[in-house]
């Protein structure tokens, strides 16, 4: 009996222990897994969490990657002549330098021969515009007294003739000479008579100056000045300039090289420099101009500030890069620019392309700013 007893009640502690058991097995597991989804949750919902401060609801933070940018942006000067396969015969400046707007950076090898083609357009509208002064002025006095000499002559002639005509008229009345005599002299006073009109409208050729002329002059000019200003427009084309106040940040085609498809330089306004974010397209409609942003340049201990200047209106891909070799590269981001303040954009103005990460603050700052 007492056996018996023994063995039933080590049954019933061995359940109990059993029990037990699988009773912290159980919370165990419970614990695992609630501690597991909260670590994923807070994981995903990081960027979207809300803390209540003072009755105001403020988004988490928005993290992207960027880069360093010029004001200006990064501009790829390049010659205007690619075509040609234009080969650089001067550079004027070298890395680092400033600019003036439309400062002469770079000369190329057909310069010297478009100057002389726009010397030569220049030389023909000078030409034109003689010959059309030379119109208006009429013949040259000379040949116009020349002229009026022969057509006194002419007249002189005639008034003989005609004296000899009416000599001859009397004597034919007598029967001094004969038909053909006087036949000969009425022959001569027309022949001085036509002589006369021919020297005076020599004359009068040569004192007129005729519109029609004149107009078919001015466009021989116009069209000598179109021809003067494309030569112009080819020297020009001969010389890159900068369309803007910057520095030279790097170049790309030296003196006696060709220019290829990166241009002859990059240039930019580092004076003021920002910081081009891509933001996620869910995460842009949390995103304000004048909205706080702070930068951490990868691989290094300096850190910037700024506001909010830009927000792009087009969706596209991500060009910044993590090292993540499992990263989203197809993402979908918008490109935010971030103006830096003028003390940061010192410290950072020749780190252009630089990589970054973002921080921007919680909207709700920006509001209770304002």
């Amino acid at each position: 009996m007492s056996t018996s007893r023994l063995n039933s009640s080590a049954t019933r502690k061995g359940s109990r222990f059993k029990i037990r058991c699988l009773w912290v097995a159980a919370v165990l597991m419970v614990v695992i897994g609630g501690t597991a989804l909260a670590i994923y949750q807070a994981d995903r919902t990081d960027r979207l969490s809300e803390t209540s401060i003072r009755g105001s609801v403020i988004p988490a933070k928005v993290h992207s990657l960027g880069r360093l940018e010029p004001q200006s942006r990064v501009i790829r000067l390049s010659s205007p002549t690619a075509a040609e396969g234009s080969r650089i015969e001067q550079l004027t400046v070298q890395e680092g330098d400033s600019l003036q707007e439309t400062q002469v950076v770079a000369v190329l090898d057909t310069h010297d021969r478009r100057k002389s083609a726009l010397d030569e357009a220049e030389a023909r509208v000078r030409v034109a515009q003689a010959k059309l002064s030379q119109i208006k002025a009429g013949a040259k006095p000379g040949d116009i007294v020349a002229q009026q000499s022969v057509v006194n002559r002419c007249r002189f002639v005639l008034k003989n003739a005609e004296a000899e005509l009416e000599r001859f008229r009397k004597l034919a009345a007598s029967k001094t000479v004969s038909e053909s005599d006087f036949q000969q002299r009425e022959l001569q006073v027309e022949r001085s008579q036509q002589d006369l009109e021919q020297a005076q409208a020599t004359l009068e050729s040569l004192q007129e100056v005729r519109q029609v002329d004149i107009d078919l002059q001015q466009q021989e000019i116009e069209s000598a000045i179109a021809t003067a200003a494309r030569a112009r427009a080819d020297l020009g084309a001969t010389l890159i300039k900068t369309p803007i106040a910057g520095h030279v940040l790097r170049i790309h085609t030296r003196a006696g090289e060709r220019v290829s498809d990166k241009g002859v330089m990059e240039i930019g306004q580092i004076d003021v420099m920002y910081v081009v974010a891509e933001v996620y397209e869910a995460d842009i409609s949390r995103i304000r101009i004048g909205q706080s942003a702070q930068a951490k340049l990868t691989g290094s201990t300096i850190s910037v500030a700024g506001k909010v200047e830009e927000i792009g209106l087009i969706v596209g891909r991500k060009d910044v890069l993590n090292n993540d070799p499992v990263s989203d590269t197809d993402a979908r981001v918008v490109e935010v620019r971030v103006r830096l303040n003028s003390s940061d954009s010192s410290r950072v103005s020749g780190l252009s392309n630089a990589r970054c990460e973002i921080t921007f603050d919680g909207i709700a700052a920006l509001q209770t700013s304002e």
